[in-house]
């Protein structure tokens, strides 16, 4: 089951999934065109705006997904 939390330091923000339950593989998108993989990862966002940040994780045979939104303002990103 796919679950993540995430925090974010300026623009950059970092998401773990380590909460997920039976997952061994872990793909991003992060909402700007941008992707990932792994448990941790850290993402830049470049420009302003919301994002909403998909963890898509699979055991082998099955797959779950979770999605939370990403805000950047001018000054950071929350």
């Amino acid at each position: 089951t796919a679950s993540f939390t995430k925090s974010c330091s300026g623009f950059t923000c970092t998401f773990n999934a380590s909460a997920s339950t039976g997952a061994t593989s872990y793909s991003w998108a992060f909402g700007d065109g941008s992707s990932g993989t792994g448990v941790i990862v850290s993402h830049p966002y470049a420009a302003r705006g919301n994002y909403t940040v998909t963890l898509t994780v699979s055991d082998g045979s099955t797959t779950s997904s979770a999605s939370q939104g990403v805000s950047c303002n001018p000054k950071r990103c929350q």
